[in-house]
């Protein structure tokens, strides 16, 4: 056989990729104990802490020396949300602006539209304010029970630092039958 023979090729490749996965597998032998070490380490530091925290709260140790069971804690019910009998137009309006008064937003227009899907009561909201005082309205808006709903808007420049709004908001209702 010559130097150049294809078998001594593979030969040498199959050789350097056996030499190559031995380093591996070692180094990752290697990575994995220190691991292990590690976690025992941890596991030996949390054990000694909650013992010197039962001394120091004066709780026994526990004959297995586990720590005490937590017991869970069950959400408080919640009340199920509800739907006001009928379109409240007016006390939304008042909430629309008292909300206004209260973050510095000023109105062009505040005025409900006909409803045309039952159970929903539309209203559309023009104002004008500082960047901020905008977005703390929105907020308000949002977090403003009973529930109202952003649907649409839109928000151009305005004069002196300000800017103006124009809101699609709704507030929904439990439809007669």
């Amino acid at each position: 056989m010559s130097d150049r023979d294809p078998r001594n090729l593979w030969v040498g490749a199959a050789v350097a990729f056996a030499v190559v996965a031995g380093l591996a597998a070692r180094g990752l032998s290697v990575l994995r104990s220190d691991t292990e070490a590690a976690v025992e380490s941890e596991a030996e530091l949390v054990a000694g802490l909650q013992l010197t925290l039962r001394h120091t709260i004066g709780a026994e140790p526990r004959p297995d020396d586990t720590p005490p069971a937590v017991p869970l804690l069950e959400p408080a019910a919640e009340p199920a949300p509800s739907l006001p009998a009928g379109p409240d137009v007016v006390g939304t309006l008042q909430r629309v602006q008292g909300l206004g008064d209260a973050t510095g937003v000023a109105f062009d227009s505040l005025r409900a539209l006909r409803a045309t899907t039952p159970g929903r009561q539309p209203f559309v909201v023009v104002g004008r304010g500082a960047p901020a005082d905008v977005c703390t309205f929105l907020a308000g808006l949002e977090a403003a029970e009973p529930l109202l709903v952003i649907e649409n808007g839109r928000v151009l420049p305005a004069d002196a630092g300000r800017i103006a709004f124009e809101l699609g908001i709704s507030t929904f209702h439990e439809e007669a039958r």
